[in-house]
């Protein structure tokens, strides 16, 4: 019984290594489909009250880089974000129109509660809005 966990962990191991995106920054949305992605960098995230994106590598050294500086990234779960006016937005669908999931926060008396909301553009470029009517107007 033994050696069939060990040989069950070993496998999930291989396997979640195998099945693991790697990050990457994009400087242009034409970035997305022509660069490789860095095989030195472990992750990229957006600091959520600063105004850098901060890249770990894995030699363990951080670097920083300012938002405005991107367009945007993939993190090592393979997700897109794209940085507009120094919020980062993750991409969900590209049809038609670009569909965006974007983190906030409501506030109910005591507590804040984190949200997801939508938001939408005509194009990966394009400016980001509020609903798809005003996107699809543009």
């Amino acid at each position: 019984m033994k050696t069939f966990q060990l040989f069950l962990g070993f496998a999930l191991l291989l396997g979640r290594n195998g099945l693991c995106q790697q990050a990457a920054l994009y400087y242009h949305s034409t970035d997305i489909d022509a660069i490789m992605p860095d095989s030195s960098i472990r992750n990229i995230w957006a600091q959520k009250l600063g105004r850098s994106i901060v890249i770990k590598h894995k030699n363990g050294v951080k670097t920083k880089l300012p938002k405005d500086a991107v367009w945007g990234f993939r993190d090592k779960k393979g997700r897109l974000y794209r940085m507009f006016k120094s919020e980062p937005y993750e991409v969900v669908k590209k049809d038609g129109y670009v569909r965006y999931s974007y983190d906030s926060f409501i506030y109910i008396e005591p507590t804040l509660i984190p949200y997801k909301e939508a938001r939408f553009s005509t194009t990966l470029d394009s400016p980001i809005v509020r609903s798809k009517k005003k996107a699809l107007r543009r």
